[in-house]
Parts: C-alpha cells; structure tokens; sequence
C-alpha cells in the first residue's frame, strides 16, 4: 500500500483509543493515516481478549462501534437491566474495528508497521513532533510529515523518546497532594493478567454438574457464576480473568515474557481442570497489561480530582468510574472513597513542553491512582476520539495542540458527525447509561 509522505494527522496504534481517534480526525476533515504494529487492528481487545469493552458513559464512535458489535456478534440476548458488561470475541471486535476504518474516505490505515520514533524538530525553543519513519512493504523505512502525531499505542515509548517526561510506578503522597497515596515513591504498577475464553468441547463427555466460573455468553460479572441464566440458552463460551502476577517492569517486554510464564504455571492446574470436565480453553496472544508509562500532561488528573469532582472547562468526558486497583491478594475496589464526577480535560492529552503531539490511551496524565479509575477501553476510546478531532482542527487552522481555544473544539465534538456527549448530568455519567444517536442523525 502507498504510503503518503505528509497528511495532517498520524495516528500509532490501531486499538481502543487508535481506533476513534482517526476516524474522529477523519471525519473533521482531516488527512489521516493510521498505524498499527500488530497485522490487524483492535489493540488489547483481540490481542490480550480483552473484549469485554467496559466503562461508561458511551457516546460518538464508541457507541457506534458497541452498537454493531451488539447487532451483527452479540453471543446472547442482553438483559435490560444488565446491558453493559458483554463481552464479544475478539474477532469479532476486529472485524468491527475493521470496517469502522475502512469506512472513512480521509483515512489510510497501514499495518504491520511498528514505528521506533517520531521525527523531532524545534519550533518557539521547544521540541516539536514533525511525524515518523513508517516502515514500508520492502522494510525501509519512509519518512512521514504530519501536522499532530497522536500517540496511542498505550505504552508512552514514543512521546518519552521525543522528550516528554514519564511517569511510572506509586507517586509520593506529596507529589500531588494525593493522601491515599503511599508516602515514598515505588515502582508497582498494576498486576497483569493473562486472560482466556473456554468453551465446551464439542462431543466431549462433558461433566453437566461443572461449570466453568466466568462471563458467559457475555454475561455476569468478571467473578460471578457463569449460572446467571439469559434469556436465550447459554453458548457455553466464558471469558475468564485468569491469573495475577506482578510484573517487573511493564517496559520492558523480557519481563512481561516473564510474567506471561508465571501465570502460565499458576493456571496450569485449574485449565487441566477444564480439560477433566470436557473443555477447551483458548489463551490470549499477549498477557494483558493494566499500566505502563504515563506522560506528563498540562494538567495531571489525581485522585482528588475524582473524590473531590473536578470538571474542567476543557473536560472531553465526563464520568463517574470508581478506583479500580488490581494488586496482589485481590482485585481492589472496596476501601477506596467514593469518586464524584469528573472530567479528562483535554490539557491531560497535551504533553508538557513539546509541540505536535497528543498522547491518549492509558498513558494520558494521571498519577498512578486516577488511571486505575478511567483507564476502560469504552472511556479512552472517548477521549481519542476528542484528540482526533482537535489534532484535525489543527490542522485546518495551522496552529498546535496547546493553543487550541476548547471553545472551539468542544462544538465540533458534540455535534454530528461526532456525536459526543460531554455532560455531568448524574443519569448520565452513570456507567449504566448509553448515548443513541437521534434517528436524523449520521
């Protein structure tokens, strides 16, 4: 495939937040040309499964891309009260993710291609993002102009290699004012978990009495009984958080290796189990991987945003999602106070001190106890989606990310094509709730 030499936007990687924040800048009018390294596109969802695309509230191109899925892959019937916890397999989150790319006419889409760097240059005294080296069929490598470079790859290298400071591991408690955070700093992130779908086996002689712990057929929680009856028979396939290690360093991919074996030895017995019984379990690729760098923004999302309800000027979503602290002994929620709504303001997507770049995904700046409440595929697939469309306009207007006036960008978000919902309404930022684009709408 042609590789352009210059297009307005350059989007690296093709997953939950990749994904929208193309087609956003797409669909803004800009040029796009999106990048992934993996041979298709659907990041953490179909390589790690993933697939279960939670947090909320859902509106612009994530409600669309939830909607086809929930038309053309559903695995059961939704319960009205219980719609938003489905998982789908991962193919099939591909597929979707496919066709949501090559629907728009501005957007080229180029894989595998893993980019190594950006191109840096100087602009006003500071470092400024001028694109990338996009390696082409034959393996060389092509230099790409681009107006912004969005970084969503979820790991932060590129944006660290162009100068932006990174953030990684526990913050001090005076780092930022957070008292629920640790008094010295540490380099514990998140546990990785290595997840798995396991279906019956056709003809086996399975035991009718065992039956598997997960969701099933897209239904129930990640640790309630698959018995949790749907309206249609069960499909007998379960998607499964498997086993939680810690990780060395998330950085670093011969420990992840590392990590992926252990969990492999912890699960060992228990999917010998499955087999016992009459089921075959099928493993992610990849060891899925909650948190890695995160780059410092304008503006550093912290825990007392959330507890205390901040809502920026400059919000690109609003939500009300709780901490979500996966350490080692259990999966944390509980002991944590109560989050108001609050909002992602753009600035958190607009690294310090460098120009032509916006950074989305989990990476965005947070400390390490806020990104375990937004970091969701559904709620970061929003906020790309808000990238794409400011690195769109400026492109059109030739000016940079931290001039933007979000008095600008906020109608050109919420309105069509884009569809977004950027409100503190408490039935809306609810993680229950759902945006249904108007039938005269595109």
């Amino acid at each position: 495939m042609h590789i352009p030499e210059q297009v307005d936007v350059l989007v690296v990687g093709a997953g939950a937040s990749g994904i929208p924040a193309a087609i956003g800048a797409a669909r803004a009018g800009a040029k796009v040309l999106l990048v992934e390294d993996d041979p298709v596109p659907g990041g953490a969802a179909v390589d790690q499964y993933v697939s279960m695309l939670s947090g909320g509230p859902r509106s612009g191109v994530v409600s669309e891309i939830l909607a086809r899925l929930e038309q053309d892959h559903a695995l059961t019937r939704r319960p009205v009260d219980r719609w938003w916890d489905f998982w789908y397999l991962p193919s099939d989150v591909m597929r979707v993710g496919f066709n949501a790319i090559r629907a728009e006419a501005n957007l080229q889409f180029r894989c595998p291609a893993r980019i190594r760097q950006l191109t840096v240059g100087e602009q006003n005294g500071r470092p400024c993002v001028t694109g990338a080296m996009v390696p082409g069929p034959d393996g060389s490598e092509q230099k790409v102009l681009a107006h912004v470079v969005i970084e969503a790859t979820g790991e932060g290298q590129l944006a660290e290699q162009a100068g932006c400071e990174a953030l990684y591991g526990e913050d001090a408690r005076d780092d930022f004012g957070e008292a629920l955070a640790p008094e010295r700093r540490t380099n514990m992130v998140q546990q990785c978990t290595w997840m798995f779908i396991s279906q019956r086996r056709c003809g086996a002689t399975a035991s009718d009495d065992w039956t598997p712990r997960g969701m099933e057929s897209g239904l129930g929680g990640s640790h309630k009984p698959a018995r949790q009856r749907c309206p249609d028979p069960p499909a007998h396939l379960y998607l499964h958080w498997g086993s939680r290690v810690d990780c060395a360093d998330t950085r670093d991919p011969y420990a992840l290796a590392e990590a992926q074996w252990e969990a492999l030895d912890q699960m060992r017995p228990k999917l010998d189990e499955f087999h016992r019984h009459g089921w075959t379990v099928h493993l992610a690729p990849r060891i899925g991987v909650r948190e890695i760098r995160r780059i410092v923004g304008e503006h550093v999302i912290t825990a007392n945003d959330l507890i205390e309800g901040h809502i920026p000027e400059d919000s690109v979503l609003v939500t009300q999602r709780g901490f979500d602290l996966w350490r080692k002994g259990r999966h944390q929620m509980q002991g944590y106070p109560e989050v108001q709504p609050y909002g992602i303001p753009y600035r958190s997507l607009v690294p310090r001190g460098v120009d032509g770049l916006l950074v989305v995904g989990k990476c965005l700046s947070g400390t390490h106890l806020a990104m375990c409440a937004y970091r969701t595929q559904a709620l970061l697939g929003q906020v790309g989606q808000a990238a794409g469309v400011a690195a769109a306009l400026c492109a059109l207007r030739h000016t940079r990310p931290r001039d933007i006036d979000f008095g600008d960008l906020k109608p050109l978000l919420t309105d069509p094509p884009q569809n977004m919902v950027i409100s503190s309404d408490p039935q809306w930022v609810d993680h229950t709730k759902v945006f249904r684009p108007r039938p005269e709408d595109p």
